[in-house]
């Protein structure tokens, strides 16, 4: 995934959690071993490395990234695990400042853990 998102080689993410914020953003938190250090701007860093964005269109949405100064890493990705199906695909890119932007676009549903516990996953609204 280096090429995709900067993950380090040899980094194992072992935790995650998603957290929404009323019926607003959401924060999805990281928990990673290994291959701290390699790369100053890796997500195996401490502190903020990247947001995502839900869009409706990917590739437009990398077009006005890029026309905005910034960067597109290798994709668009196809998504797996619970994040697979049809057309379900993200795309990586870094701004002129480092910061780096997911954008996401998931037009089939996903599948969940526990849909019975947990409900189905919340999404913005459409625009």
């Amino acid at each position: 995934m280096h090429d995709k998102n900067g993950l380090e080689p040899g980094t194992q993410i072992v935790a995650m959690r998603m957290m929404r914020l009323g019926e607003g953003a959401n924060v999805e938190l990281f928990e990673v071993e290994g291959g701290h250090g390699s790369t100053p701007d890796g997500p195996s860093r401490m502190g903020l490395h990247h947001f995502a964005l839900y869009v409706d269109d990917l590739d437009a949405a990398a077009d006005r990234f890029r026309d905005a100064g910034g960067t597109m890493r290798d994709g668009p990705i196809e998504l797996g695990g619970k994040e697979e199906g049809p057309g379900n695909r993200c795309w990586f890119g870094l701004t002129p400042w480092g910061l780096q932007v997911e954008f996401i676009h998931l037009p089939s549903p996903l599948a969940l853990d526990d849909p019975q516990r947990s409900g189905p996953r919340w999404l913005p609204p459409a625009a």
